[in-house]
Parts: structure tokens; sequence; C-alpha cells
């Protein structure tokens, strides 16, 4: 059976108010292995993330030049998707179970039902005479993409913990990546262990 491209459902309405987000805010590394995620809880996280926000075609996350060299892929148990926030769509890019690519031994990864891999893409990120981004550029795109998926977790009920601890190149290889991206972050999310 192969994949096919997912259109995802209406997010859940994220109702915290951002002074409880932001109180509430923790990194958490023990999930309910028996609990996933529902595609509207996945909606609601990836449109955090980095959703489009309006008819404009702008997203919820900033980004630098607006030339959206940062997004993000899900990492979960049927498969390796990137997030296309124009369509709302998850793209099929490889099916199986890749969670363990994205640490170098942190074995709570595997408890979680998803990974968010947050990827530059150095060609998107190249202007119009071809000049690159300076890097920190691209980090800080990451990690504010990070941020939104913190704060959308604790409106939901959710737990989950920012990584760097991950191998790129084993990463790009074994989640489909192209040769022009790279994993700069990985955001784990489940709900927590009670």
């Amino acid at each position: 059976m192969t994949l096919k491209t997912k259109t995802l459902p209406q997010h859940v309405p994220m109702t915290m108010s951002l002074e409880d987000c932001l109180k509430n805010r923790r990194s958490g590394r023990e999930f309910d292995p028996k609990r996933t995620l529902s595609d509207e809880v996945l909606a609601s996280l990836l449109f955090a993330a980095c959703g489009q926000s309006g008819e404009n075609g702008l997203r919820t996350c900033p980004s630098t030049l607006n030339r959206r060299s940062v997004s993000v892929c899900v990492v979960r148990e049927d498969g390796v998707w990137r997030y296309n926030e124009r369509s709302a769509t998850l793209e099929p890019i490889r099916k199986g179970d890749y969670r363990d690519v994205t640490t170098a031994g942190q074995d709570f990864v595997k408890d979680a039902p998803v990974t968010f891999a947050i990827v530059y893409d150095e060609e998107k990120g190249r202007g119009p005479d071809g000049e690159t981004l300076p890097i920190v550029w691209a980090w800080a795109d990451a990690a504010l993409i990070a941020e939104n998926i913190y704060l959308a977790s604790t409106a939901l009920g959710l737990s989950g913990v920012t990584r760097a601890w991950f191998d790129p190149e084993k990463s790009r290889r074994e989640l489909g990546l192209r040769s022009s991206e790279t994993a700069l972050l990985m955001h784990t999310v489940g709900y927590p262990k009670h």
C-alpha cells in the first residue's frame, strides 16, 4: 500500500489565552504511548507551526525575507510527510516508522506519536542573485516555528520538547529529505504520561 496525499481537517480551536500558554509552557519527555493525535489536533499543531493564516498566503510564523526556506515534516508511525501549508495537506515522502531516526538515543521519542522535523532548504534560501541566507537566519526561523509548536501544544493539553540531538546526515537520508534540505531541529509531541 502506497501513501497518498492527505487533506487535513479543520483544526480544533485553541482557546487558552496567550498569557496562560506562556505560564504553562514546559518541555516534556514522558508520553502516553497508547494515545495518538487525531488529525484535527495534528492540523492545529501544523497551523500554529507554519500554517497559512489568511487569504494573502501569509504564515503563522515569520520567515526571513519571506523566502519560506524553513518548513515542517511530520514523522510518525505510518511514515514521513511534508506539510503543505497552502493546501493544508500532508504530502507523503516515505512509508514506515522513522521516529527513531529523529534522535541519537532519546528513547522517549518512540512513545510520542509525532515528531516534527523543522527543515531548512538551502535552495529556497537563495536570493534572486543566487546569494545564500546566513544560516543563523534559518536557525531563527526554525526556533520560531518550534516555539509556535510549544505554545499550541500547551493550549491543546499536550506535552513536547524541541531537540537538536540527532544526526543531520542520517536524518536527511533516512527521512527522504532532498539533498538541499537539512533538519535543524526536531520537536516531539504527544499526550503527557500521567
